[in-house]
């Protein structure tokens, strides 16, 4: 005979609770922004009760930053890939870049909502747009390193590397909206492909 249900919620092990926590969070700041959402909203996103909520996390302050520093540690953890494009041609520096940005892209896909909020919500929010600007600021500085074997232009590079900071972001933004995971890799091809051919024109 069957063993009836008893209806009780499974106990989760405190990190994979507290992740599930963020993984709420972050689909209900993403639908309703910073100042709409209560920690009600959250708990119930997560399916557990306000006191559970603060047993992981002490306000609403600190779940909106929990948010975005696991996302951004995501991204930062990519920054040395790849170390430099120096004395590399077309052949190997598109290869280079490809790894990066499916790199990237999959951390988008692993916290989507996450990855949103970071890139189109968090600089407009007072209280977070530092932690916002600090990423894409360090972003764009790699790109400016890496830039600088092929670009002597100072001004010209730093507009550049501005440039494939915003268009990196902004393609793999609208990929998550319409394209599909088995996909990822074809695109990361096309995306470098597209950037080496943006840039070429500007190389010393």
């Amino acid at each position: 005979m069957a063993t009836p249900t008893t209806g009780k919620r499974r106990l989760l092990p405190r990190a994979e609770r507290a992740a599930s926590i963020l993984r709420a969070a972050s689909r209900t700041f993403a639908r309703g922004g910073y100042a709409e959402t209560s920690m009600d909203d959250i708990a119930a996103e997560a399916g557990v009760n306000k006191l559970m909520l603060y047993r992981h996390f002490n306000s609403k302050h600190d779940l909106y930053k929990a948010v975005l520093d696991e996302v951004g540690l995501r991204l930062t953890a990519l920054e040395h890939r790849p170390a430099t494009l120096e004395g590399m041609g077309a052949e190997q520096a598109i290869p280079e870049a490809r790894s990066t940005l499916l790199a990237t892209i999959r951390v988008a896909r692993e916290l989507p909502d996450a990855y949103r909020l970071l890139q189109e919500h968090a600089a407009h929010e007072p209280e977070f747009a530092d932690i916002a600007g600090d990423i894409r600021a360090r972003s764009t500085l790699k790109a400016e390193r890496l830039l600088e074997p092929l670009i002597e232009d100072p001004d010209v590079r730093r507009w550049a590397a501005r440039l494939v900071t915003a268009v990196t972001q902004e393609a793999v933004l609208a990929w998550l909206d319409v394209g599909e995971p088995e996909r990822d890799e074809y695109v990361a091809d096309r995306l470098a492909l597209m950037l080496g051919h943006m840039l070429g024109p500007l190389r010393a």
